[in-house]
């Protein structure tokens, strides 16, 4: 997330680590700290353009339910995830405003805590000490406590903040180390359907930024899962496949959006900003435990059989099968779809392009007369993956009326 707004940095993790401290001191239930944990860390995956984030952030939108809604649908839309769903809705409610009135009590209390860390972390001056602004911070809470939140709530954060190691511990640079050390999540280990279930909030979360991006990563996912039935390849080996295609664009969340969402093609400039997008991904995906070489499957999805691709420019053996069908699966999808600039290519365009690729030696051809053979089984199964991607993300974006709000608090 804190690539799409990197001056936003930390944001998140520190919201994390205050809502942490708070429920430390309140001693809520091992289950209630990890739906907290993992709720405060992702609270404003809802804030979609990195515009929105930076307003969010500096207080400038006056009505924040947008965000929310967004981000509830958004964790909805993935197993598992719909209790933590139920808290970022509400992370911006108060008791003044009555929108926790019908609310569980551990769904409000989390909420609340969630918001709290929020203004607390928004509201610190980064060019000044730490310390030398936490009596303005306990003063901001007691204000808060008087109509807006539970004041056991309040009074938690407080005793909290007559502590310097708590105020020295968010500022540092090795937060993140940290919060790893104390997760509520350590130790859990998810199996491969486990990790394609949050590949998918991760999908939402990048492609749902545009409008032309929305169904891109399932439509490779399933591009690339095709491609693995067709050449045989283990069940096993199609869902890390899958994943792989899932999380392929992970990096995309450092590219503006205007460059997302060009209506035409871009600047040499501009393309100098999309290239880092792979990079990104690659750096990202080898840091987590236990996804062995889905790692460059997924990266490597531009790079090229005679070396011309980006970002490492590796070439020919240094591109296992995987990574070569998640490359394919890419070109597939992206000639099938509209984009800003040009309407979707038909069989005859796509598999006008991926024969040009094939004929400049950049990708394997085997794979390409795989495509062409199977084009209506393979173009159909795509389509149909990104029918379901775009009914997501009309579920998610679609406008709220106070009465889905309402529906919306009680999912």
């Amino acid at each position: 997330m804190e690539l799409a707004c990197p001056t936003l940095a930390g944001h998140q993790k520190r919201v994390a680590f205050i809502a942490g401290e708070i429920a430390a001191v309140l001693d809520l239930p091992e289950v209630l700290r990890r739906r907290l944990f993992v709720a405060a860390l992702l609270h404003d995956v809802g804030a979609l353009s990195p515009e929105e984030k930076m307003d969010l952030y500096a207080s400038k939108v006056e009505e924040c339910d947008t965000h929310c809604i967004r981000g509830a649908r958004l964790l909805h839309q993935v197993d598992g995830f719909g209790e933590e769903g139920r808290v970022l809705r509400l992370h911006h409610a108060t008791l003044r405003d009555g929108s926790l009135a019908d609310v569980d009590e551990d769904t409000a209390r989390l909420a609340q805590i969630v918001h709290l860390s929020d203004l607390v972390d928004r509201a610190l001056d980064r060019g000044r000490y730490v310390l030398h602004q936490a009596d303005t911070m306990c003063d901001m809470a007691r204000d808060l406590a008087r109509c807006d939140f539970e004041v056991s709530i309040v009074r938690a954060f407080l005793e909290v903040a007559r502590r310097e190691d708590f105020w020295l511990q968010m500022v540092l640079p090795t937060l993140g180390q940290h919060l790893e050390a104390i997760s509520p999540c350590r130790g859990e280990m998810l199996d491969a359907c486990g990790v394609e279930v949050h590949a998918g909030l991760v999908q939402g979360m990048v492609d749902f930024r545009s409008s032309f991006t929305a169904a891109h990563s399932a439509g490779v996912a399933e591009a690339a899962d095709a491609l693995g039935g067709y050449c045989d390849l283990s069940p096993e080996r199609r869902v890390v496949l899958r994943i792989a295609g899932l999380l392929h664009d992970l990096g995309k969340m450092a590219v503006p959006t205007s460059i997302l969402e060009k209506p035409s093609g871009l600047t040499k400039a501009e393309f100098a900003f999309m290239r880092q997008h792979t990079f990104h991904t690659y750096r990202l995906l080898r840091g987590v435990d236990g996804l062995g070489g889905m790692a460059a499957w997924a990266a490597y999805h531009h790079e090229k059989l005679d070396g011309s691709g980006y970002p490492f420019h590796l070439e020919g053996r240094a591109l296992d099968p995987q990574a070569r069908i998640i490359g394919v699966a890419d070109i597939f999808t992206a000639m099938a779809e509209d984009r800003p600039y040009r309407k979707g290519q038909g069989r005859e365009g796509v598999l006008r392009v991926l024969r040009d690729e094939c004929t400049t030696g950049r990708v394997d051809g085997e794979l390409v007369e795989t495509v062409a053979e199977s084009y209506p089984d393979m173009v159909g199964r795509v389509l149909d993956a990104q029918h379901a991607a775009r009914s997501r993300f009309s579920d998610v974006l679609q406008p709220a009326g106070e009465k889905g709000a309402k529906a919306d608090q009680s999912t």
